[in-house]
């Protein structure tokens, strides 16, 4: 559940960073073709074709798209992203960055779930338990501010 993570020997977990600022939600920044950068409240893309983005480095026209990301899908993909790794949904954060009404209904949801043993709050924190793993798509799916 975890993407960040990988099994070392026996059962030693050792953390991987090059994706851990995605699944965070943290900022980072695109090298080379078709590489993805985000800032927070915009996503931008290169294009996949090298002879185009190095033509677009020499210009200093760089040859990429983007989009702009409203709060709700902010907020979608703070959810699909936090609750698939270890540290799981920080309910403080969510509150700080999405407001009470977000919160309130994320945890009114998640309830559900909690009784099923599916998600477990504690500490601050909502995550998947082992069997949430297994349907965490549909738990996602029903968290998400449609």
């Amino acid at each position: 559940r975890d993407r960040s993570v990988s099994r070392g020997l026996g059962d030693v977990y050792k953390r991987q960073r090059h994706n851990s600022s995605y699944w965070k939600g943290k900022k980072y920044l695109a090298l080379g073709p078709s590489a993805h950068s985000y800032n927070g409240t915009e996503r931008e893309w290169n294009v996949a074709s090298l002879p185009e983005w190095i033509k677009g480095i020499q210009t200093g026209k760089p040859a990429l798209e983007n989009e702009q990301l409203d709060e709700n899908t902010c907020y979608n993909e703070y959810i699909m992203t936090h609750l698939r790794t270890m540290w799981g949904i920080d309910l403080n954060e969510l509150s700080e960055k999405f407001g009470e009404k977000k919160l309130k209904y994320c945890l009114n949801i998640a309830q559900t779930y909690e009784k099923r043993n599916l998600l477990l709050q504690k500490d601050g924190k909502l995550t998947l338990t082992k069997e949430g793993i297994f349907v965490s798509d549909g738990i996602m799916s029903d968290l998400l501010w449609v």
